[in-house]
């Protein structure tokens, strides 16, 4: 195994971080279960199978601690992604406030 550890959450983690709405859709494919990504320091993400083009996106969702590899594995191995607890609550608020008031 490689000694490359998963995101750890952290009490300096930037709460009110600004994300695009790739980066917003990127968070909701990965909460549906639809993305994989390569296990090391600089991750590729795999959406429904197919590398995703934007490699800078994914390292401001993995250094901001949203999203992470869902087990340890061998370096660059292609594991399921998921969201951390971070990762969660930004998309229970984004969908929060993107909703109507209610009636």
């Amino acid at each position: 195994m490689n000694s490359l550890q998963l995101n750890q959450l952290e009490d300096g983690i930037e709460p009110d971080i600004e994300l695009s709405h790739r980066e917003r859709r990127l968070l909701r494919l990965v909460a549906a279960g639809r993305a994989t990504m390569s296990y090391s320091c600089e991750p590729a993400l795999y959406i429904d199978g197919r590398c995703f083009c934007d490699q800078f996106a994914v390292h401001r969702l993995t250094a901001a601690a949203l999203i992470q590899a869902a087990r340890v594995a061998e370096r660059h191995e292609i594991v399921p992604a998921q969201l951390t607890p971070n990762g969660w609550a930004y998309l229970h608020n984004d969908i929060q406030t993107s909703l109507p008031p209610a009636a």
